[in-house]
């Protein structure tokens, strides 16, 4: 008789394991969405907390931008740099003004940029256009140019 039984306890055993698991499983799922609904609302109040303070930060800019008018009207116009590398006007700006023979706290001064990024930016140019004056003062000192 009990071998006869025996498939069907087998089933409900199998049944039991499956409902057991299927319990398990649905309750993690509802304690998982409760974590998930904390950290929403976490988020939901930070991204409140940032909003409010990049609207402040635009006031204040603003308001900066309009005492800073005012005070001079025809102060220079500052250059912006990009991320970790300068940008291209900045570089134009203080090679230029290297060029013409200004100094490097003025150029600084003036562009509203470190003194040590105006004095490695006219050296990094010295470095490179090394070869190339070289080339263009070799012939007016009657000597080849040197091979690196």
């Amino acid at each position: 008789m009990f071998l006869t039984l025996l498939p069907y306890l087998t089933v409900v055993a199998n049944l039991a394991l499956v409902l057991g698991v299927i319990l398990s499983l649905s309750q993690r799922v509802r304690q998982l969405r409760a974590r998930c609904g904390d950290h929403d609302k976490t988020l939901q109040t930070e991204t409140a907390r940032l909003s409010s303070e990049i609207v402040e930060l635009k006031t204040r800019v603003l308001e900066l931008e309009q005492t800073g008018s005012s005070n001079s009207a025809s102060a220079p116009i500052p250059a912006v740099a990009t991320g970790t590398s300068v940008n291209n006007t900045l570089r134009s700006k203080v090679l230029k003004m290297h060029r013409l023979g200004q100094s490097a706290d003025r150029i600084a001064g003036n562009l509203r940029v470190p003194r040590g990024e105006v004095d490695l930016l006219v050296k990094v140019h010295k470095i490179v256009m090394r070869p190339y004056e070289e080339v263009v003062l070799a012939p007016l000192r009657g000597t080849a140019p040197e091979k690196s």
